[in-house]
């Protein structure tokens, strides 16, 4: 998964897929994405401050108070001097409080990046509005955790479902609203 060679490379492909307003575009992942939370969850729960770079400057895509879903997999460092190689005059910042983070490095590509993830539809708040400055963006989020929502080994029915709406940012950084079918069991 960490190998980026260039665009066609499975990091780049699958994100997109995962970032698509078309949730068919997921479809074909499924296989993948099943082995991937299988191994993953394997992995024990990092709960640190982490830094996410993005070369585009969409901060003003995060209002103090919003709850955001980021789907695709996020890969975020604990050392800004990481990230810091993927900033640019654009570029936004992400002061990310994990709850659930991943550390991979010992199986990445890039093991000196010590590269924790953030699984796809991690649901983040955003804690305040975004620092501007004529060089940097900064937004501070914290990742929101229900401890009910777990894996369970033994499977969970949903009985009816309920609407609300969230507010989902794509790749390019668009903001858009999208209904999302909530179970309850």
């Amino acid at each position: 998964y960490t190998i980026e060679s260039d665009e066609s490379s499975l990091y780049r492909v699958l994100n997109k897929a995962l970032r698509s307003k078309d949730r068919d575009a997921v479809k074909p992942w499924f296989p993948y994405l099943k082995l991937f939370h299988a191994a993953i969850e394997k992995l024990p729960d990092i709960r640190m401050n982490l830094w996410r770079g993005i070369e585009r400057d969409i901060a003003d895509n995060y209002t103090k108070d919003d709850i955001i879903t980021w789907w695709g997999i996020s890969s975020c460092s604990p050392f800004i001097d990481v990230i810091k190689g993927f900033l640019n005059r654009t570029s936004t910042l992400f002061l990310v409080e994990a709850v659930r983070g991943k550390d991979i490095s010992l199986y990445s590509s890039f093991s000196q990046e010590k590269e924790v993830l953030l699984s796809p539809a991690t649901r983040l708040r955003v804690v305040s509005n975004a620092l501007e400055s004529p060089l940097l963006h900064v937004v501070h989020l914290q990742e929101i955790y229900d401890q009910n929502e777990s894996s369970s080994s033994t499977p969970v029915v949903p009985t009816t479902k309920s609407l609300t709406f969230g507010i989902l940012t794509d790749e390019a950084g668009n903001r858009y609203e999208l209904p999302v079918y909530k179970p309850y069991y």
